[in-house]
């Protein structure tokens, strides 16, 4: 069983900590939160003490590692942090701010041997899960495009003060906070991207672009559209094209339509606990030390796409994901 602790328990952190303490091969010693009300409702729920500070959370030697839900632009120095301390650690997506600081940590964790896994939980989904076999399978035939949209209305309700509105602190907020977890799964379908062009708006959010579209292209020629919105009602899919069938997902239904004969199935699929799945398997690697599936380099592989997108619309131009790369 793996001694863990976490940082961030509010917002997405309280279905990770939910997560956490529900894994049979995970004990939660301990949270911390800047907000100490919400960590003390946190430690009420779980039986977990309560960390004044980080420092003082990674100064106990019981603690084998850690979760960080915090915002992107902490994840690289909290994460120096904990390997300091000689701590193991699973970070929320996206793995950083940047490329750049992203592979900075990956070096940093494995320098000290230590896991680092990212949190990209929406291809452990059973539907997703399904399509990536139906893909392998040959089910669908020659794949030849992908489509995939993640969006919300969260813009809506994010206040000026808030690190998601503004483009320093979270830039293409949309892209990097909801459509990088559509970038993943693709990955996880296609394999690697290579090339990335894209157009991004602000049509509601004063100081964010709150509206994008992302055209990838994958080493085997498979070309994916990818629309990611903060200001909309929410829709969540992944769908891919082939020769001989085509599939759609959400989480809790899968549609096949084939060529040959013509004709729909839909398939409904019970919600699988993908946070539940992903703490569990953070706690196994760390006993085990086997790395993770969402490990440093596919968090990166996905963080490449949006910067890469960040890129082809600033400077209005396609961009080559080996530039994006370049260690």
């Amino acid at each position: 069983m793996a001694v863990i602790g976490m940082v961030g328990v509010g917002g997405y952190g309280a279905t990770i900590l939910r997560a956490a303490h529900e894994a049979k091969n995970v004990r939660l010693a301990v949270v911390y939160d800047v907000d100490p009300e919400r960590a003390r409702a946190a430690a009420g729920k779980t039986r977990a003490k309560v960390a004044a500070s980080y420092e003082e959370m990674l100064r106990d030697d019981s603690l084998q590692g850690v979760i960080l839900v915090v915002p992107n632009p902490l994840h690289r120095r909290m994460l120096e942090a904990a390997v300091d301390a000689g701590k193991h650690v699973y970070v929320e997506k996206p793995i950083a701010n940047s490329v750049k600081d992203g592979m900075a940590m990956r070096r940093y964790a494995a320098a000290a041997g230590r896991i680092l896994m990212v949190g990209h939980n929406t291809r452990r989904a059973q539907t997703f899960r399904t399509v990536k076999h139906m893909i392998d399978r040959g089910e669908l035939g020659t794949v030849v495009a992908m489509e995939a949209n993640f969006s919300h209305a969260g813009g809506l309700g994010v206040s000026p003060d808030a690190w998601r509105y503004r483009r320093e602190t979270c830039p293409a907020v949309p892209l990097m906070q909801l459509g990088v977890h559509c970038v993943d799964t693709m990955n996880y379908f296609a394999g690697a991207p290579v090339r990335v062009s894209s157009f991004m708006s602000s049509r509601i959010m004063e100081q964010n672009d709150d509206v994008t579209v992302t055209l990838v292209e994958y080493e085997n020629g498979v070309l994916a559209t990818l629309h990611s919105h903060y200001v909309v009602a929410g829709t969540n899919f992944v769908a891919a094209y082939g020769s001989e069938a085509n599939v759609y997902a959400e989480w809790e239904r899968l549609d096949k339509t084939t060529r040959e004969p013509h004709g729909v199935v839909s398939t409904p699929f019970p919600r699988n606990d993908t946070q539940l799945e992903e703490i569990s398997e953070f706690a196994a690697c760390i006993e085990s030390g086997v790395q993770p599936e969402t490990d440093a380099t596919a968090g990166i592989l996905a963080l490449a796409v949006v910067d890469a997108a960040i890129i082809s619309h600033k400077e209005q131009r396609i961009v080559s994901l080996e530039e994006i790369l370049q260690d």
